[in-house]
């Protein structure tokens, strides 16, 4: 069975090494964010939102419609059509990640599993194999 999609849509996101901005379909799960060139094409990649450490607006650039996503490894740049888009996909994003066991929230029946002390595994949807 898919994953829950939790939010999706267009957003241009800028590129680690040359800064270029490409428009991207990007995804939302509970358990990842992942983007691909287009609705239902390859994924470019996937981010596990248990390696997420933040979710902000970032106003270098985009004019108040921009957010990073900061992770374990490195930092991701998305740019919205708006500023009302990209509030909304930060205010998602937050919950959503807020929901993934993180220590900083409340931790509800769902998300605290006390007998478990195994990390969640990724999720096999989110696995991107050569075909």
């Amino acid at each position: 069975s898919e994953e829950e999609t939790v939010k999706q849509g267009w957003l241009s996101k800028r590129g680690g090494v040359l800064r270029s901005c490409k428009k991207r379909w990007v995804t939302l799960t509970p358990d990842s964010l992942s983007y691909s060139q287009q609705p239902g094409g390859p994924l470019i990649l996937c981010i596990q939102l248990s390696t997420c450490q933040s979710v902000e607006m970032w106003t270098d650039w985009g004019q108040g419609k921009a957010f990073v996503i900061t992770t374990s490894r490195r930092k991701y740049y998305f740019l919205a059509s708006s500023l009302a888009e990209a509030s909304d996909w930060i205010e998602t994003l937050q919950e959503v990640i807020g929901c993934n066991g993180r220590e900083e929230t409340k931790p509800t029946p769902e998300v605290s599993r006390p007998n478990s002390s195994q990390p969640l595994t990724p999720p096999v949807a989110c696995s991107m194999t050569a075909t």
